[in-house]
């Protein structure tokens, strides 16, 4: 652990050169524009459920993508590209057989509790043995003594 104090200002040398060189952007008619790279991600916010798209600059790392409204993203290629893709996966996993768990593998498989009775008791399906967790709902059980 050290103090503050000794802590001084970051500065680039020449030696090394800059850490993250990152493109300037265009600029067209006045203002700066940044080129995509790929579109790696879409969602719906807000009320009217507005489409954005989760952008990867050009030039840039994943740590600057960021989330941009549709109608600024003016990259029809790349969001063709990235419906595909998306399409794709959906079909793909539609496919594949799910992965539920296999219970004849389990050690032990419990049933619900029974509600029709006041024992709760679980069934366990691989001995066809019942083990109770509650022995009903009489004071002397419930305080935990049992004569």
């Amino acid at each position: 652990m050290f103090h503050t104090a000794l802590l001084t200002p970051y500065v680039e040398t020449e030696q090394h050169g800059p850490n993250y060189p990152e493109p300037p952007p265009d600029i067209i008619e006045g203002e700066p524009e940044f080129e995509v790279e790929q579109i790696v991600g879409s969602r719906r916010v807000g009320r009217k459920r507005t489409l954005e798209y989760r952008v990867r600059w050009k030039g840039y790392s994943s740590a600057h993508d960021s989330w941009e409204p549709a109608k600024h993203v003016r990259a029809p290629e790349l969001i063709k590209e990235y419906q595909l893709r998306t399409i794709e996966r959906k079909i793909k996993s539609s496919h594949e057989p799910r992965n539920d768990t296999n219970y004849q593998a389990s050690s032990v498989i419990l049933t619900k509790p029974s509600l029709l009775s006041h024992h709760w008791a679980y069934e366990d399906l691989t001995e066809g043995a019942f083990s109770v967790t509650n022995q009903g709902t009489d004071k002397a059980s419930l305080s935990g003594n049992h004569t």
